[in-house]
């Protein structure tokens, strides 16, 4: 006998009756009745892992990037993949629509992005800052995210991105990067942005 190989490597979320978690090891998700917490994965007596597990501890360091993965009315992908513990990046990119009756590809939930041998898909364009991002929010003609460039945390943004042909729109440094799925927009294209150092800010629209 041998242990389940759960261990927590993501958020909480609930999903329908069930409480789940990214899990790494055995399991690429852990489930769980969320009223009794009794495990509802089908228990596996093996030895290897068939999942990426971190190893050290998730947080602070894990879990603080986004991806992406929308499809747009005309077909296009928007695509942008973080590895789940934040090692792995591949560039923002609107992608060609898929051929008639191709699906798109199944990616990993850790979104471990080496990709070996295929075809690369087709993109109209990628961004080349490598910027790392930590919330997106998606509108018809514009992709609005916060983050910070590779490496470089104290030049975080909010930024302002038209999705036809990738060039910034406007970009506005912040004092500190946002928390991960911190921005949010409501009614009247007010942006909220919540940030690591406690700060709550509000931007709205300039009157015309």
């Amino acid at each position: 006998e041998v242990n389940n190989g759960i261990s927590m490597q993501g958020n909480l979320s609930i999903v329908g009756e069930e409480l789940r978690f990214l899990a790494g090891g055995v399991y690429e998700t852990a489930r769980y009745d969320r009223n009794t917490l009794e495990c509802l994965n089908t228990p596996k007596a093996q030895v290897n892992s068939q999942y990426r597990t971190a190893f050290y501890p998730f947080y602070p360091a894990y879990g603080k990037y986004v991806s992406l993965d929308y499809t747009c009315k005309d077909g296009c992908l928007l695509t942008h993949d973080a590895s789940y513990e934040g090692s792995q990046f591949s560039n923002l990119a609107l992608e060609e629509p898929l051929p008639p009756g191709v699906n798109k590809p199944r990616k990993e939930a850790a979104r471990w992005i080496r990709r070996r041998g295929g075809v690369p898909p087709a993109t109209l364009w990628k961004d080349t800052v490598n910027r790392r991002f930590t919330g997106f929010i998606v509108s018809p003609d514009h992709l609005i995210a916060t983050g910070h460039p590779d490496a470089r945390p104290e030049e975080a943004f909010l930024m302002s991105l038209n999705i036809k042909d990738g060039a910034d729109a406007w970009v506005k440094e912040l004092p500190s990067v946002a928390v991960k799925g911190g921005a949010a927009i409501d009614k009247d294209r007010r942006i909220y942005v919540s940030l690591e150092n406690g700060q709550l800010l509000c931007f709205a629209p300039r009157n015309k």
